[in-house]
């Protein structure tokens, strides 16, 4: 989850081997459900330089903790229903659904608005 734009992403099926190249591989998730979002590749490239190095450290914004909580229960939610009706995790849907789920602490309300705003003033 972006701290600013809450925009987030649920990467599933993940093996021993990802996690050798996890920064890149999170890179690469983060541009694919971009241009899924409908972003052009040009600003996602443009995003992508500007990202740095992944740090992982514990957050100090329990607000944030909270909503990354809430979206990965709603992603298992959604994931196991996708399971039920179709057989499939349906993981793509799954992403832009957790991105047009109200974050009140947004202005905007919505991850994919944020995020996209944010993108557009880059």
């Amino acid at each position: 989850m972006n701290n600013v734009t809450r925009y987030n992403f649920v990467m599933h099926g993940l093996k021993r081997e990802d996690f050798n190249r996890f920064d890149q591989l999170v890179k690469e998730k983060i541009a694919e459900n971009l241009l899924a979002e409908g972003v052009t590749q040009t600003l996602i490239e443009k995003y992508l330089q500007n990202v740095g190095e992944a740090t992982y450290t514990e957050t100090s914004d329990r607000s944030i903790l909270s909503q990354m909580n809430d979206m990965i229960w709603i992603a298992q939610d959604d994931m196991d229903r996708n399971m039920r009706e179709s057989n499939e995790l349906g993981i793509d849907q799954v992403n832009r659904f957790l991105n047009d789920y109200i974050m009140t602490k947004l202005p905007q309300l919505f991850p994919r608005q944020a995020m996209l705003e944010a993108l557009e003033n880059l």
